[in-house]
């Protein structure tokens, strides 16, 4: 489908929209059993079918000029379609199991943790050290010192909060609604600007036609008044015979 065109249009502002729906009901629903597993399993279609889509009419373009036909491949496509397939794969997978995903996200949540706590460990001790031998600007150093001693908080909290498999669900629904609702935003903005963009190129097509037109009429008038002007010789030219 070609940017701006009337089906491109409809499907962004049915994924708009879809994106707003799961967006809302993640952050407003993060506490429920079952909505994790039916989220899960929508989602996984929900990106299967997209990808399918991307795949059959994304990838290979098809484009006709006169008796020259150009075929392009959008390889970029292919391997974003490709991954958002295996997403969708694996989120059924995951819907089907939620045991697994909760192992697997504690996995991912001690390893976010202990990375916290060690990265906000260097940047604390080169930030005293830097105070202490008056290296570099005092700003850049409190900031390194401040960013040590929000890391290390953020681990800690980190490995005492999304170590329960209740809380870990919790808190990837509401970060799952917020990157969606923010992916809504981003494709709202894509969209006016495309059809924006559209309507300017309309605009300077309908000037142009339009410029054309103009210089055609002052033409054929320029020849009438041509032709006006020698009638009269001819008919004098004629007299005078």
């Amino acid at each position: 489908m070609k940017k701006g065109s009337i089906g491109w249009t409809i499907y962004t502002i049915l994924e708009i929209l879809g994106l707003i729906t799961l967006g809302v009901l993640s952050i407003i629903f993060n506490s429920n059993h079952d909505l994790w597993k039916v989220a899960f399993i929508i989602a996984g279609i929900a990106f299967i079918v997209d990808a399918a889509l991307h795949l059959i009419f994304g990838v290979v373009k098809v484009i006709t000029s006169k008796d020259t036909i150009t075929i392009r491949t959008s390889y970029g496509t292919a391997i974003g379609a490709s991954f958002e397939l295996a997403a969708g794969i694996v989120l059924i997978t995951i819907g089907n199991n939620l045991a697994s995903a909760e192992a697997i996200f504690k996995f991912v949540s001690i390893f976010i943790g202990v990375l916290l706590i060690t990265v906000g460990s260097v940047c604390l001790i080169e930030g005293i050290i830097f105070i202490a031998k008056k290296i570099g600007t005092p700003f850049s150093n409190y900031l390194v010192l401040s960013i040590g001693v929000i890391g290390i908080v953020a681990g800690i909290l980190a490995l005492i909060y999304l170590t329960n498999g209740d809380n870990i669900m919790r808190t990837f629904f509401i970060i799952i609604g917020l990157l969606l609702l923010v992916g809504a935003v981003l494709l709202t903005i894509m969209l006016i600007g495309v059809l924006s963009e559209n309507k300017k190129k309309s605009k300077k097509k309908d000037k142009k036609e339009k410029d054309q037109v103009v210089a055609i009429e002052k033409e054929d008038k320029a020849e009438e008044k041509e032709e006006q002007k020698e009638e009269p010789l001819l008919i004098e030219g004629e007299v005078q015979e």
